[in-house]
């Protein structure tokens, strides 16, 4: 038993590079998602019902990160577990419950588009409460169907591994859960965003869009605004088909595989798979705020007069405490006038 435990609990440093990359993740997708928060949410004008379903996917793609990137790293270097098994359903329910909210997140977006821009309900004159009653449906949903983990997920081998799948080979339902999570967060999903999004891309190509203008430069400005706001979520969603689908696969490679000692081995394959997944679902959500940034220049105006102010700001007080002895000196001897005179020239 000793012997087993020292197996299971020893450290392992080979493994620094890969906590490395997740550590890397995990900063330029924490400081991407806050950033995009914050300018959405202080810019009165970027309230608009599409970008309060993108603040709701930022929310989501951060619970993620947070919920994942730390306890990735921990397993890399020992995968003894002694957090108890409350924090280890914890550990695997948190992740599905965002995965649910970013991905109906990502279908509520797709069909707002849709009424938008196919059948001409502009829906930024809407109720925000509307809005957000879908945004709590959305996380609602992705708790509802996160309950199942909470009675798979366990703690074994004297309480030292936190295990998301069962041990046993035969058809259980648990391997019925694995299909359902693929087809409703996933295929479902994926499916519907697809559809949307086709007639969206249809309509802002038809030539009948150019002539509803008239010439207008202010109707023609709206029609660019709204084909790059419908690029930019088509691009999300494209890098949440392409990220994701290795998630999937692994988990139901697991379940299916007839000899679960070759996935529970130590294998160069396995090990790859595994890291591969879990890099590429990270990834989903470090650059969806990028995206967002690069692709928009509404977003991305008020990031960098933020950056400038914030950057002549502390070129200023350095130049203060540069010149304050100088400063000091004046004042002892002039009167209070200039002090009013200095304070007035830097607003």
């Amino acid at each position: 038993m000793s012997d087993l435990v020292k197996s299971i609990c020893q450290l392992s440093l080979q493994n620094l590079g890969h906590c490395l990359v997740f550590s890397l993740f995990t900063v330029i997708g924490v400081l991407g998602n806050v950033t995009l928060l914050f300018t959405i949410l202080l810019n009165r004008q970027l309230l608009s019902v599409p970008n309060i379903f993108i603040v709701n996917l930022t929310i989501g793609d951060l619970v993620y990160m947070l919920a994942t990137a730390p306890f990735n790293i921990r397993h890399e270097l020992t995968a003894c577990w002694l957090l108890g098994t409350t924090a280890c359903k914890i550990k695997h329910y948190v992740p599905i419950v965002a995965q649910g909210a970013c991905v109906f997140s990502l279908a509520a977006l797709s069909r707002e588009r849709y009424t938008a821009i196919v059948k001409g309900f502009e829906s930024r004159h809407k109720s925000s409460r509307r809005t957000l009653l879908i945004i709590g449906i959305c996380w609602f949903v992705g708790l509802i169907i996160g309950i199942p983990v909470l009675v798979i997920t366990k703690t074994n081998t004297f309480g030292l591994l936190c295990q998301y799948m069962p041990n046993d080979d035969g058809f259980t339902w648990a391997k019925g859960y694995v299909i359902f999570i693929f087809l409703i967060l996933y295929i479902i999903p994926f499916f519907v965003i697809s559809v949307n999004y086709a007639q969206v891309a249809r309509t802002l190509c038809n030539n009948n869009i150019a002539r509803l203008t008239d010439n207008n430069q202010a109707a023609i400005r709206h029609v660019h605004v709204r084909k790059r706001l419908a690029l930019i979520v088509i691009i999300i969603t494209a890098f949440f088909g392409l990220f994701w689908f290795p998630y999937h696969v692994y988990h139901m490679w697991y379940m299916f595989t007839k000899n679960h000692s070759n996935i529970r081995g130590n294998t160069i394959q396995v090990q790859f798979f595994r890291h591969f997944y879990n890099y590429m679902s990270l990834a989903n959500s470090c650059l969806n705020p990028w995206v967002v940034f690069l692709m928009s220049s509404a977003h991305r105006s008020p990031l960098i007069r933020c950056y400038r102010k914030l950057s002549c700001s502390g070129w200023q007080s350095k130049l203060n405490r540069r010149r304050q002895p100088k400063i000091t000196s004046i004042a002892v001897t002039s009167s209070g006038s200039y002090g009013t005179s200095t304070s007035t020239s830097k607003v």
